[in-house]
């Protein structure tokens, strides 16, 4: 059974979360940004169109509320829109890091033959980059985040939110000392 997730209090506590790190980096290392505004179920479809793929409902749900966000993720990464999945430069740029990583079989390990392997979150600062798993279970969607190495897995778009949450909250404890 799949867990409701109330999107606008984790939009939210993560806003808040960054603009503290934000306030508190006087090195300038984190970019602070809102979150996009909701996608509609037609930007949604168009993207999922795009992609040749039903994102899984917890992403699906995500992106109603917050359609992307830049500077989401560790690195700076950007979390992806609709817009993106669509064929923007950034979005294509992540894609053909899959593609090399592929090559180098980096991937063997965790691809499936029959789902759709794509990037959510990438960094035009770093290597990060986090991709999806994506069948059409819709109750899938595991992602992994790479910067070289598999650096962590998650089971879900929301494990993988709320880890990117707690990196935030580290930083600011960090930032405090």
């Amino acid at each position: 059974m799949m867990t409701e997730v109330d999107w606008k209090s984790e939009i939210a506590m993560t806003f808040l979360a960054k603009k503290a790190v934000f306030e508190r980096d006087i090195d300038n290392l984190y970019k602070f940004c809102y979150p996009h505004v909701g996608a509609t179920e037609g930007e949604i479809q168009n993207a999922e169109k795009a992609l040749g793929a039903r994102f899984p409902k917890l992403m699906r749900d995500f992106l109603l509320c917050a359609d992307g966000w830049d500077g989401f993720a560790v690195g700076n990464s950007d979390l992806f829109s609709t817009k993106d999945y669509i064929g923007t430069e950034r979005f294509n740029n992540a894609r053909n890091e899959i593609i090399e990583l592929k090559r180098e079989k980096v991937f063997d390990e965790i691809y499936k033959n029959g789902y759709v392997f794509t990037p959510i979150s990438a960094s035009e600062q770093t290597i990060d980059i986090c991709v999806m798993l994506i069948s059409n279970d819709e109750n899938n969607g595991s992602i992994f985040w790479y910067a070289g190495d598999l650096i962590d897995k998650y089971s879900d778009f929301v494990a993988f939110y709320k880890s990117m949450r707690a990196y935030d909250e580290r930083h600011l404890s960090r930032l405090h000392n």
